[in-house]
């Protein structure tokens, strides 16, 4: 099984650990997220799940990270996410 959570970057710590606490056995879990979009008042580049997570699993042999440093969206939301 494979399971994706997108947008991350709006959930906190204790969100991150109870789904990820909670994978079975053989199955893959991929987080998702761009900590430039945070969307939660009580959350900012550093305390949110995203950023947690890849903190603190970050030396693990069976967990990666991979950052993209170019949008994949359009144009128009690269620019929202700059100007907003």
């Amino acid at each position: 099984r494979i399971f994706v959570a997108d947008e991350l970057q709006n959930v906190a710590p204790s969100i991150t650990k109870t789904i990820t606490s909670r994978i079975a056995e053989g199955s893959k879990l991929i987080y998702l997220g761009d900590l430039d979009q945070i969307d939660n008042p009580y959350l900012d580049k550093y305390s949110n799940g995203l950023s947690h997570v890849r903190s603190k699993m970050r030396n693990l042999a069976n967990a990666a990270h991979i950052t993209l440093r170019k949008g994949e969206r359009s144009l128009l939301a690269e620019q929202a996410a700059k100007l907003l």
